[in-house]
C-alpha cells in the first residue's frame, strides 16, 4: 500500500513486481503520433491562424466597445455661470472634450451611452480649465450603467428563484 501511495511520479509503469522503464503504458499514443506524421497534413482553418490584435501600452485599460453597437450621446455641459474665468471674468472657450462610455442593457437590446464632458479654457490663460464633474457611477471605475447592474442582479436572482421552484 505504501508503494501505491508514495510511489515516485515518473513514467515507469509498474505491473506487479515487474518494472518497465521504457513505458509500455504509452505505446498506443506513440503509434497514433506516427500515423498522423505519415498522413498528409490538413489545412488549418484561416480563423484559427489569425492572432488576436494586441493593444499598445498607451491604449489604456479596457478594450473599447464594438463599433457596431448603437450609441447615444448625453451632453454634460457646464452651466453658463461657470463658463467664465474665475481670475478676470473672461469667457472660456471649448478646447476639447472627454468621452466616458458605459454599456446600458435594455432586455434584448444593448446600447453604449457616451457622456460627453466639454472642457473650457480662456484662449490666453491656459491655466484654468473647467469641465463638468462626472456623473457618479453605481460601482466606481465600472463601465456599466445603473440599468445594466440592475438587469444583471435581477437575472441572477430570478434564475435562482426559478431554479428552486422547478
Amino acid at each position: 500500500m505504501r508503494r501505491v501511495v508514495f510511489v515516485s511520479t515518473t513514467e515507469v509503469h509498474h505491473v506487479g513486481e515487474l518494472h518497465h522503464p521504457t513505458g509500455t503504458l504509452f505505446s498506443d499514443a506513440e503509434e497514433l503520433i506516427e500515423q498522423e506524421e505519415n498522413s498528409e497534413p490538413a489545412d488549418p482553418e484561416p480563423s484559427a491562424m489569425t492572432k488576436p490584435q494586441k493593444r499598445s501600452p498607451q491604449s489604456g485599460g479596457r478594450k473599447p466597445f464594438p463599433e457596431g453597437l448603437p450609441r447615444k450621446q448625453s451632453l454634460c455641459d457646464l452651466p453658463e455661470a461657470k463658463k467664465t474665468c474665475p481670475h478676470d471674468g473672461a469667457a472660456l472657450v471649448k478646447i476639447g472634450e472627454r468621452i466616458v462610455e458605459a454599456l446600458e442593457v435594455i432586455p434584448a437590446q444593448a446600447t453604449v451611452i457616451q457622456h460627453v464632458y466639454p472642457k473650457y479654457c480662456r484662449p490666453n490663460c491656459k491655466q484654468h480649465v473647467s469641465e463638468q464633474p462626472s456623473v457618479p457611477a453605481a460601482i466606481p471605475q465600472a463601465s456599466c450603467a445603473v440599468s445594466t447592474l440592475a438587469y444583471v442582479i435581477l437575472q441572477k436572482f430570478m434564475s435562482r428563484l426559478l431554479g428552486a421552484c422547478a
